[in-house]
């Protein structure tokens, strides 16, 4: 599915550079945008953009929320929950990186398709982070998964003291 955002931008005949040119942004937020990857937009970049696709801007963050949503819905109907896949977990690697290896996902494309910042999800795989990230408990929840299978599996992956046998940062 394309997201709606990039389908504007094409109406206009704008490229990504242009419209990170007339931001005064990276053209990699415009790609990021397209992807649904942000959690929170700046209000005025929002409103720039609002005005570069000649849209409202409580429209352009309604159909950007709603693309969030279907994207998860999608992931969630087409991979199995946290607990599934991370029950009786013993490996070395944190949970989440072994939930993604076990989808064959790049940090950054199970982050893509969850329409997440790859920034928390970054340093919660890189044990940086203690908690599980906000957005990933809301984007759990959204899809009506139960989080503390992976919260739970993280818990038990540093109390058995193989978090600091990893030597692994993805």
């Amino acid at each position: 599915m394309k997201h709606p955002w990039a389908l504007y931008r094409q109406d206009r005949n704008l490229t990504q550079q242009q419209v990170a040119n007339q931001l005064g942004i990276e053209r990699l937020s415009v790609i990021r945008f397209e992807q649904g990857m942000f959690n929170h937009i700046n209000t005025e970049t929002l409103t720039e953009l609002a005005h570069l696709y000649g849209r409202d801007p409580d429209e352009l963050l309604e159909v950007y929320q709603q693309y969030q949503a279907a994207q998860r819905q999608e992931f969630a109907a087409t991979h199995s929950q946290w607990r599934d896949i991370l029950r009786n977990y013993e490996g070395l690697l944190h949970p989440l990186i072994h939930y993604r290896e076990h989808y064959e996902l790049t940090r950054n494309g199970l982050c893509k398709e969850l329409c997440l910042d790859y920034g928390p999800i970054a340093e919660y795989e890189n044990n940086k982070q203690r908690a599980i990230p906000e957005i990933l408990r809301t984007v759990s929840e959204e899809m009506h998964w139960d989080y503390t299978g992976l919260e739970s599996a993280v818990i038990e992956w540093r109390a058995s003291g193989r978090s600091s046998q990893s030597g692994r940062i993805n």
